[in-house]
């Protein structure tokens, strides 16, 4: 099976197969939004100049190209000098929602509604196991040390990690253990890739204490 886009595998790792978001749908939306400009800049289409995204030399692959926050994110780029973390906050803001109408699109995940007394839930249900089982494992198999993970593997455990999700393996151990051995793996995640990383983590921390202010 062709690898899916770094937020395609976010996205059914954060749902697994009962379709319910396992985190707080605006945290997931940036985690996805990062995804995006991680795999991108794997691909060359996105570089860094300081704190800022410009596009780089290379193209979108095939699997991007049919995905519209890619071509939205292509297309303003080059006209709006943002920080990532600005970025992080401009794509969160709907990235969930498209990122669902892509999977769906493509046939990936069922869209149920729930109706209840009041209001209602969705849920998006993977179909079949094969999509979600391979995007658990590029995590899976590198933290268990039966695989060597490629540079795209390493942004999914360094955001698994970030956004505490490694209770959606299923790895049978204490999520303390399981986190440690996903800081081992992404020591090796490529710079480029690691600040946008550390971007998310600051994006999320400011979140969580907004509240208090």
């Amino acid at each position: 099976m062709e690898r899916l886009p770094l937020p395609y595998d976010l996205f059914l790792i954060a749902h697994g197969e009962k379709g319910a978001p396992s985190i707080h749908v605006p945290t997931l939306g940036a985690g996805l939004a990062a995804a995006l400009m991680a795999d991108l800049s794997l691909v060359g289409a996105l570089a860094l100049e300081g704190q800022h995204l410009v596009l780089g030399g290379g193209r979108p692959g095939p699997a991007h190209l049919s995905d519209p926050a890619c071509g939205r994110l292509m297309a303003a780029v080059p006209q709006q000098r943002m920080p990532i973390v600005q970025w992080l906050a401009v794509l969160g803001a709907d990235m969930y929602e498209t990122t669902a109408r892509q999977l769906d699109t493509l046939g990936l995940i069922g869209t149920t509604v729930r109706r209840r007394l009041i209001g209602s839930s969705i849920r998006y249900v993977p179909v079949g196991h094969g999509p979600l089982t391979v995007a658990m494992a590029r995590v899976r198999l590198p933290v268990m040390g039966h695989e060597e993970p490629t540079p795209a593997d390493l942004a999914l455990c360094e955001l698994v990690r970030l956004l505490h999700l490694e209770d959606s393996l299923y790895l049978g151990e204490r999520p303390a253990e399981i986190r440690a051995r996903l800081a081992d793996l992404t020591r090796a995640v490529r710079p480029d890739v690691a600040q946008i990383m550390k971007a998310l983590e600051s994006y999320i921390a400011n979140q969580a204490t907004a509240i208090y202010r």
